[in-house]
């Protein structure tokens, strides 16, 4: 091996040219890797016509040949390096300069625009900045921010991302626990959520393990992305009012768009940016909204919901700019294709379950109506019901601006109140009027028909519903598709339960005050049953059995 070494030093003393041999960032490796590398070095260093330049920070050096070796490492390294010299500390103006001109063109043709730029400038000052600390990590961060900005930046709130990035370069565990537990970050402050002290101990233990130096600085900027923290961390209550601004503005804190800051990448299944000024635009006309809506009942998301359903709820987001002939438009386009959005949203109708998504249009149609002037919206909505398709939908939407116009006080200000009530009661005889001369097919095929009834009966009287479907009843087959209207599952847990159990239930009481249950049940129980189909078997099933159950229990209640 010597033989080897002189030879080698025989050749670069003969070549006349100098090797020069820069090793960086020694400074972050192992206590163990440290020692190897300085042994390396040392055993090289006589070489002829050969340079090392050597950078690391001497304390942390030092320390790591002391636990390495046992000795002074000060003493040892003096042993090694011929000239040494301390560099000066860096300019953090300087290092802003250079960040800020980087982000400036990450930001794209037009920046991030004066507003938004301001909204970074004011998260990066609030803790971002002291992870800056010299030129490799502005490096670092903005090689980051060329790759995962520019896919989804029309998508996000800039300043958002810009942080969750620094969180993500700078501090990979704590990143990897927001991306994992969004339901801890993401959304508003559920008052019903009554383990405080669970939440409390949750982002304790985070903040616990990042660097003292920074805990600060990362606290605050956890809680500008996440204000739900704010009352983790304070007494700030961030509800459920905060929910629309938060998707509106794409930030980070909704849970809408929460993944999209962690995927990089913008889904089919999500309602974009883009997408969503096509449709403001493409509201000059009823068609291309019917359109729209139709055409993203078609695309489903994993949980089983699918797009139209967002677009409901974003069209509430944008309500307040869009004017009086674009909101008429998207309104009377929504009561034309209701049908169609609201059986393919069927309802779970369990108890765990949210609003039904009928309950959301109401929402949305209540926003849009504010566009339309106060005087004219009875007459608005009194047209809808005569010339649009979905019977269900209308029924729904009168039916909540009743409510709404009866209950003043839950519901605060609604653009429902400025409909007279001569206005809405003609509404309900328009609506009466084309139930009475649907066909019955027409009727069996209505979403949600026993809502229909029901609203049908209290506005006209239930004799009438029930002159209307009593000859449905007629025919077996009709009679069963009728029953399948009040047939739903209801889920509960028990102890020990790691999922929920599903109940099938099917309320004969609700169907009494229209047709001789007694007699429906003896025409089903003669009825071949092996010519069903599971799920009207099941529907059958379950109607007779609650029937029995309910004569058992007025028997009980009689010998009592």
């Amino acid at each position: 091996m010597q033989r080897l070494k002189n030879d080698l030093a025989s050749d670069l003393k003969k070549s006349g040219n100098k090797f020069v041999f820069f090793i960086d960032d020694i400074d972050r490796l192992t206590p163990e890797e440290i020692k190897e590398l300085f042994k390396i070095v040392k055993v090289l260093a006589d070489f002829p016509n050969v340079i090392y330049i050597l950078s690391f920070d001497m304390d942390i050096v030092c320390e790591a040949i002391n636990l390495s070796y046992g000795i002074d490492g000060k003493a040892y390294l003096e042993k090694i390096i011929q000239a040494s010299f301390s560099l000066p500390k860096i300019d953090k103006l300087r290092l802003r300069r250079t960040l800020f001109s980087k982000l400036w063109v990450i930001g794209g043709e037009s920046g991030f625009k004066e507003n938004i730029w301001h909204e970074v400038m004011n998260v990066y000052f609030s803790g971002l900045d002291s992870l800056i600390r010299n030129p490799r990590d502005i490096i670092r961060v903005t090689n980051a921010l060329n790759v995962t900005y520019p896919p989804v930046k029309s998508e996000i709130f800039s300043p958002d991302f810009v942080a969750i990035e620094f969180i993500r370069i700078f501090c990979p565990k704590l990143y990897t626990t927001i991306k994992s537990n969004k339901k801890y970050f993401a959304g508003p402050n559920d008052e019903r959520h009554t383990d405080r002290e669970e939440l409390i101990k949750f982002h304790n233990a985070w903040l616990e393990n990042i660097d003292e130096v920074n805990r600060n600085d990362i606290k605050t900027i956890v809680q500008i992305l996440f204000p739900k923290l704010n009352n983790i961390f304070g007494n700030t209550i961030h509800g459920s009012n905060w929910v629309s601004q938060w998707r509106k503005e794409r930030r980070i804190c909704s849970d809408e768009c929460f993944d999209i800051y962690f995927n990089f990448t913008i889904d089919s299944d999500f309602v974009s940016k883009t997408e969503l000024e096509i449709f403001k635009e493409s509201a000059n006309e009823k068609s291309s909204i019917i359109g729209i809506l139709e055409s993203s009942t078609e695309i489903y998301r994993l949980d089983g919901t699918n797009k139209v359903q967002e677009y409901i709820s974003k069209i509430r987001d944008i309500a307040a700019e869009i004017d009086e002939g674009r909101a008429s438009n998207i309104i009377k386009a929504i009561f034309n294709c209701g049908n169609k959005l609201l059986t393919t949203v069927p309802e779970t109708r369990v108890s765990l379950s949210f609003l039904p998504f009928r309950w959301y249009i109401d929402y949305t149609i209540e926003d849009l109506l504010e566009k339309i002037p106060e005087d004219l919206r009875g007459a608005f909505l009194i047209d809808c019901t005569k010339s649009s398709s979905s019977l269900t939908l209308l029924v729904e939407v009168i039916r909540f601006a009743e409510r709404v116009k009866e209950e003043p006080d839950k519901r605060g200000h609604s653009s429902y109140n400025a409909i007279s009530d001569a206005d809405l009661a003609i509404a309900k005889d328009s609506l009466c009027e084309r139930l009475a001369s649907s066909t019955l097919e027409e009727l069996l095929s209505l979403p949600n028909l026993d809502m229909v009834l029901f609203c049908w009966g209290e506005w006209a009287d239930n004799e009438t519903v029930s002159n209307k479907i009593r000859p449905i009843l007629e025919n077996e087959l009709s009679a069963i598709k009728f029953l399948a209207t009040y047939f739903y599952f209801s889920q509960t847990f028990s102890f020990g339960d790691a999922l929920a159990r599903s109940q099938a239930y099917l309320n004969s009481r609700s169907i009494q005050k229209y047709i001789n249950v007694g007699a429906l049940e003896e025409k089903l129980k003669s009825f071949p049953h092996e010519s069903l189909s599971r799920e009207q078997l099941l529907v059958v099933d379950t109607f007779l059995k609650d029937v029995e159950a309910r004569r058992n229990d007025t028997s009980d209640d009689s010998e009592a």
